[in-house]
């Protein structure tokens, strides 16, 4: 009868070690998934920024040449006011 005991103690014991290794595995699982989500959401966002800084470099390049075509005019019209 008391081998019987020791079997049954022992055996909850494993049961009990199962669960709570299932459990940690859940609670790690969750954890891993939000991250990749997170993860995710960073790199979407990552990607909008650069395409937006792209636009923006794009159109500070367009702005410097306009600015540089007006001064370049100015500078002529001023030359050639002066001949």
């Amino acid at each position: 009868m008391n081998v019987n005991k020791e079997y049954q103690h022992e055996k909850e014991s494993l049961v009990m070690r199962y669960v709570a290794a299932e459990h940690s595995n859940n609670e790690l699982s969750e954890r891993l998934q939000k991250a990749e989500t997170q993860l995710s959401n960073w790199t979407k966002e990552r990607d909008i920024a650069l395409v937006k800084w792209k636009l923006l470099k794009e159109e500070k390049a367009k702005l410097s040449d306009l600015c540089e075509s007006k001064v370049l005019c100015h500078l002529f019209l001023l030359l050639s006011f002066f001949r």
